[in-house]
């Protein structure tokens, strides 16, 4: 008979069979939205000038996406690393004793 090789690994958490986490997305997603955030002006160059009206909205548009994704994305990153700073901060506090 042959073991599990998962069953006999040290590791604390084994690895999901073809999942994708919640952690991993979102770091696709920061990546992405700051690659966008780089390349933009490269593809407005390229691109040229809007011609149209709708060629402008739709470049407006994308920029918009892009530039609010990136800060969005930032800033939660932020406001969670806010939160576990505060949570070690409890967690590491004395209690207060009034003598």
């Amino acid at each position: 008979m042959s073991q599990d090789p998962q069953s006999t690994s040290t590791d604390a958490r084994p690895e999901p069979d073809g999942e994708v986490t919640l952690r991993e997305l979102a770091a696709w997603a920061r990546t992405a939205c700051w690659f966008g955030l780089l390349m933009l002006p490269v593809l407005i160059w390229v691109n040229g000038p809007a011609v149209s009206t709708d060629q402008a909205w739709v470049r407006t548009a994308l920029c918009v996406l892009i530039v609010t994704g990136s800060v969005g994305v930032w800033g939660i990153r932020q406001l969670k690393r806010l939160v576990a700073g505060r949570e070690t901060r409890r967690e590491s506090k004395p209690p207060n004793r009034r003598v």
